[in-house]
């Protein structure tokens, strides 16, 4: 059987035509039973996917004041999208000597014992890449009256650590 050239242009232009517009139905489908097994591969966050910047007080703390509320930001340095639940809060102190840190130094005769922070604060944001979850608020620190003379404290910062 020989076919037109016309018939052969105008098959090759509706082809082209549903092509282009989606205009042409397709339908196939399969039954089958079956089972199988696969594996999927769950992410896990390094050690350093959170960088936590903790903001100056308002005020000065002194022994047996009240505490004092303080406001910290949470940063996504990590390569995916990352959930932050809650962060823990402390005051560490010289593994040896038990003083609290200014700088990372020890404080000497300024125990971190004499300091309470709040323990753990919600946040419970999913952060991408890169974002900040911005002015965290709940967190607060105080120092307690040991009783004794708390002088070495005075006019020092003191370090408080972030955990995820």
């Amino acid at each position: 059987m020989t076919i037109s050239r016309n018939k052969k242009l105008l098959a090759a232009s509706l082809t082209a035509v549903l092509t282009l517009t989606g205009g042409g139905v397709a339908m196939a489908w399969f039954t089958s039973s079956g089972s199988g097994t696969g594996t999927a591969t769950i992410g896990s966050p390094g050690s350093t996917d959170f960088h936590i910047v903790g903001h100056a007080l308002s005020g000065d703390l002194f022994p047996g004041a009240d505490a004092l509320s303080f406001v910290f930001d949470v940063h996504n340095t990590g390569s995916g999208t990352e959930r932050v639940g809650t962060v823990g809060i402390t005051v560490p102190g010289a593994s040896v000597t038990g003083y609290a840190l200014d700088g990372g130094t020890g404080i000497t005769g300024c125990m971190a014992s004499w300091f309470s922070v709040t323990p753990s604060v919600a946040v419970n944001a999913t952060l991408a890449a890169g974002a900040w979850a911005n002015g965290v608020t709940g967190a607060s620190i105080s120092m307690t009256e040991s009783g004794s003379d708390q002088s070495a404290c005075q006019g020092h910062t003191i370090d408080v650590a972030f955990t995820t």
